[in-house]
C-alpha cells in the first residue's frame, strides 16, 4: 500500500470516528491504528543489483541501451552484465514503438535477429499481446520493450533484468518495474535506469 493510500485510509477512519454521535464516542475507547509491514516498505527487493547510468541525451540513452545489448567490457567495475531475457520500460506507447523500430536489427541474424526483440503495449490486440507474452515466456524473445502495462501483476519466471529507458514517475512505479526480476527470492537480477 502506497503512502498516499495509507493517508487516505487514516483520514477516512478519523472522519468516520468524528462523525459518530458524541455519546457513542464517549462510551467507546478509540482503538489505535496498526500498520503491518512485511518486508521493506516502498523499497525494491534487495537481491536485485541496481545501477544508474547517466546518459545526458536521448542519443546517449540509445547508445547505453545498445551497450547493454552488446556488452564489450568485462571489467569488474562495470557491474554485473545484463543477460537476456530482459524488459525495457518506456513512459509511452509511442516511445516503446519508436525504440523497438530503432533496435529491431541490433541482434545479429545468427543469434535470431529481429525475432529476438518485441514490443508490447495496450494498443495491441489481446491476441497479439498473448502471442508476444508466450514467445517471451518460451525464451524466443530476449528483449521485450513495454510500458508500465507489465509493471504490475504479470509474472515472468527467469527475467534477468529490467532497463528503465525512461525514469519512472514515482518510487512505487520503480519498485513495481524492477520487481519483474528477482522474483521469489531469485538472485542475480539487474535493474538499470538510464
Amino acid at each position: 500500500m502506497g503512502s498516499n493510500i495509507e493517508e487516505l485510509a487514516r483520514s477516512t477512519i478519523n472522519h468516520r470516528w468524528e462523525a459518530l454521535p458524541f455519546a457513542s464516542r464517549a462510551a467507546i475507547q478509540r482503538p489505535g491504528l496498526v500498520r503491518l509491514v512485511v518486508g521493506l516498505k516502498d523499497s525494491a527487493i534487495p537481491s536485485i543489483d541496481h545501477k544508474l547510468t547517466y546518459a545526458a541525451t536521448e542519443q546517449g540513452k540509445l547508445m547505453a541501451l545498445r551497450q547493454l545489448l552488446h556488452p564489450s567490457s568485462t571489467s569488474a567495475d562495470a557491474g554485473p552484465a545484463l543477460r537476456p531475457p530482459f524488459l525495457v520500460f518506456t513512459q509511452t506507447i509511442a516511445r516503446a514503438v519508436a525504440l523497438h523500430s530503432e533496435l529491431l536489427y541490433d541482434i545479429p541474424p545468427e543469434a535470431g535477429g529481429s525475432s529476438r526483440i518485441a514490443v508490447l503495449h495496450s494498443d495491441l490486440s489481446d491476441t497479439a499481446r498473448d502471442r508476444i507474452m508466450t514467445r517471451f515466456r518460451k525464451g524466443e524473445v530476449w528483449v521485450l520493450i513495454t510500458t508500465d502495462l507489465l509493471a504490475r501483476g504479470v509474472d515472468f519466471r527467469g527475467v534477468n533484468g529490467v532497463v528503465n529507458y525512461d525514469v519512472p514517475n514515482s518510487g512505487a512505479a520503480y519498485v513495481h518495474r524492477v520487481g519483474r526480476t528477482g522474483r521469489a527470492g531469485r538472485e542475480g537480477g539487474v535493474a538499470v535506469t538510464l
